[in-house]
């Protein structure tokens, strides 16, 4: 897992919903193969909380 992934997972299970922070922990346990499955089906989030350092946390709702 490369370090933009794993700040992206700590932004979704700190912040996250209940969905949200398991799917960073689902992430966290994945092999790349299977990373890689779920940055592609769940993009959306993935993209969303890679953004949460870059500003609040409560501007990304």
């Amino acid at each position: 897992m490369s370090e933009k992934d794993f700040q992206t997972t700590e932004n979704m299970i700190k912040y996250g919903g209940s969905f949200v922070k398991n799917l960073g922990m689902l992430a966290r346990c994945a092999d790349p193969i299977n990373l890689n499955k779920l940055k592609k089906a769940f993009s959306n989030y993935f993209e969303q909380y890679e953004k949460v350092g870059v500003s609040s946390p409560n501007e990304q709702n």
